[in-house]
């Protein structure tokens, strides 16, 4: 009878007369009376399954909601504490603070007992004029939907859910305090979550007032109305396809603005994580095959996130979300909508920088891989589009970057792998004119300047790093392609570029070229290198002579240049791989021409070539005994060479020599 009194008579505060600390600890024991009250029925309800039968009879629902009321007011005055300003000793702050735990957890526990149709008391109570009583509601109404979401969705009557979400809805559009319109979104975002996929009429309104926060946000409702137009988004589903000319520009903009900005402030970056992790996320979860129209501008603006690489940023791990958004995109959006979207971004991402394009290419490789194979070789055409648009990127840089490899090497890398993910799901007519419109652009006749120069070092290097890791994918399959583009590796492994001085303070140092490659050539070199290697592992059909030749003195002469130190592994890997290839009979014209080459008058290359030799021997073991007197005399004249580096390397084989001799020997 105390709780249910009129509120005058528990909160005397409200009638300009603070509770005394009696009338406080009097409250306090009544409200933890009824708790454990609530609390017990609430456990015996829960082992039912349900409420207690008689709940939902006219006069407990009365007595619920005078004990609402009364509770309520309880929570009110305990949030408003005394008036007048007074001071608080620690005594009063811990008795009032009790007396607002009890009444929430009292509210509560009377918020589980009752039937769905008790929702009136919380409607009323979000439309309170003050904040904390908003949460309140909007805390008790997610208890409420989260109890039983299925049973509820059966029990409640329609007309209560439909007074509930015109309710909130209202205070979305009418009110104009921040944290009413935050309470009333987070309320509707509850109610379309729980109920929008059984009563989806009722939420169609609501749609444009959400829209109006998201275009004209207040930073305290910006999120909530992003969190309520992706709950509608969800529930609504093909409902919405008629109004997305309505709230697609506006939700676009909303993410546009956020990343507008160079470095956008954190703020804008946790607009942009809510929107992908809220609204982006619906979208393709729902409507798919309808955000064509809008798919450019979304594509734009995943893109725009691979370029922030802020601490900000990474403090709100947007990296991570738009991974997340750009995988669901590529798996939900056909290729007959996507590829044209991605093409049309090709020009965005040029200009954007390396990051943005490797972006892009990794989005194809994720397309390619997740949707049906019947749609790559459906849409091969534009899958090569943006394969070409990866392999043509190093050329395209201005005169004064070309030498920049490392960002060109990541869009290589990611041309690369998607190539290699695309043909797996082709036929070789398709991947054929793939390669052979690459193999031409790559052969291409350029001016005999500098620069052109330059650009024609950038296209092999491109093409070749390019084709890397379908070569390692098909192995043999390769083979005819290998053949095709044998000629074109062997004419630049035959030119020889003068090395570049690079200075302290020069353009190019300033622009941060990377040590480990220090020029076009070298990283040429090491491209052809591997492209060898792996050709002449799978068993390719033997090239022409006078191909062979021109392969061998290339090779040999690589193995002196003086900037190859960094590219010894790779040049002799690509030895062994024709050494093994052509077979011992096979190799006695690389035998010979490494026994000429060591007594070149550069010490380089007579080390070169020593080494050269040592390759063959180890990847032919046979080729010592049929070989090795003609390498000797070669071999004993260098141990009297001025280059002591050259001497021991001299030394060091014929050792090996005379070793795998004595052994071969014994053997027979």
């Amino acid at each position: 009878p105390m709780l249910l009194a009129p509120p005058a008579a528990i909160s005397p505060a409200a009638a300009g007369t603070a509770p005394s600390a009696e009338a406080r600890a009097l409250t306090v024991a009544a409200l933890s009376f009824v708790r454990e009250h609530l609390e017990r029925h609430a456990q015996r309800a829960k082992r039912t399954g349900g409420p207690p039968p008689a709940s939902d009879t006219p006069e407990v629902l009365e007595a619920a909601r005078r004990l609402f009321s009364a509770l309520v007011s309880a929570f009110e005055q305990s949030k408003r504490g005394p008036t007048g300003g007074t001071t608080l000793t620690a005594a009063e702050a811990s008795a009032w603070s009790a007396l607002r735990r009890q009444a929430q957890e009292s509210l509560l526990a009377l918020n589980q007992l009752m039937p769905a149709s008790f929702l009136e008391p919380l409607a009323q109570l979000l439309a309170h004029s003050e904040p904390a009583m908003q949460n309140l509601a909007v805390v008790l109404l997610q208890a409420r939907l989260q109890r039983n979401a299925a049973g509820l969705r059966v029990e409640m009557l329609k007309h209560d859910m439909a007074r509930m979400v015109s309710i909130t809805s209202s205070l979305v559009s009418s009110t104009e305090a921040p944290s009413s319109q935050r309470a009333a979104l987070l309320a509707l975002d509850l109610l379309a979550r729980e109920c929008g996929g059984a009563m989806p009429q009722l939420f169609e309104s609501a749609m444009p007032a959400v829209i109006r926060h998201v275009a004209e946000p207040h930073p305290l409702v910006l999120n909530s109305a992003l969190l309520a137009a992706s709950a509608l988004v969800s529930s609504l589903g093909v409902r919405l396809v008629p109004h997305m000319p309505v709230f697609m520009p506006p939700l676009l903009r909303r993410l546009e603005a956020a990343l507008a900005p160079v470095e956008p402030p954190r703020e804008a970056l946790l607009v942009a994580a809510a929107w992908l992790d809220g609204c982006g996320a619906a979208l393709l979860g729902t409507l798919p095959l309808f955000l064509h129209p809008y798919l450019p501008r979304l594509l734009r603006s995943l893109l725009r996130l691979a370029e922030l690489d802020t601490p900000a940023a990474r403090a709100v791990a947007l990296d991570a979300k738009a991974h997340a958004v750009g995988r669901t995109l590529a798996k939900a959006i056909p290729s007959r909508q996507l590829l044209p979207a991605m093409i049309d971004a090709i020009g965005y991402a040029a200009q954007a920088g390396a990051p943005v394009h490797v972006e892009l290419l990794q989005l194809v490789q994720t397309h390619v891989m997740l949707r049906p194979p019947t749609e790559a070789r459906s849409h091969h055409v534009l899958v090569f589009q943006m394969l070409l648009s990866g392999l043509f990127f190093r050329s395209q840089q201005p005169d004064n970057e070309v030498l920049l490899l490392e960002a060109p090497a990541a869009v290589e890398a990611a041309t690369s792998a998607a190539l290699a993910e695309v043909v797996m799901r082709l036929d070789e007519d398709a991947f054929g004119s793939f390669f052979g419109r690459a193999l031409s652009w790559a052969g291409a006749e350029t001016d005999e300047t500098s620069v052109g120069g330059q650009l024609s070092l950038s296209r092999a290097l491109s093409f070749f790093r390019v084709l890397q890791g379908t070569q390692s994918l098909l192995r043999s399959l390769f083979a005819p392609y290998f053949a095709l583009a044998l000629p074109l590796a062997i004419s630049y492994f035959g030119v020889r570029q003068p090395p570049l001085v690079v200075t302290a303070g020069s353009k190019r140092r300033r622009l941060g070229a990377a040590a480990a490659e220090p020029d076009l050539e070298v990283a040429v070199t090491r491209a052809l290198a591997t492209f060898l290697e792996l050709g002449f592992t799978h068993e390719p059909e033997r090239p022409p002579a006078e191909q062979l030749r021109a392969l061998e003195k290339a090779l040999i002469s690589r193995l002196g240049w003086p900037p190859a130190a960094m590219l010894v592994p790779a040049l002799l890997g690509a030895v062994g791989a024709l050494a093994a290839s052509l077979g011992v009979d096979g190799c006695k014209p690389l035998h010979y021409e490494l026994c000429m080459a060591t007594q070149a008058d550069d010490e380089a290359q007579r080390r070169g070539a020593v080494r050269g030799l040592q390759r063959l021997y180890t990847t032919l073991p046979d080729a010592v005994l049929v070989h090795s007197p003609e390498a000797v005399p070669f071999l004993s004249e260098l141990l009297e060479d001025a280059d002591p580096e050259a001497r021991a390397c001299a030394l060091e084989l014929l050792n090996t020599l005379e070793q795998s001799n004595a052994g071969l020997l014994e053997e027979d």
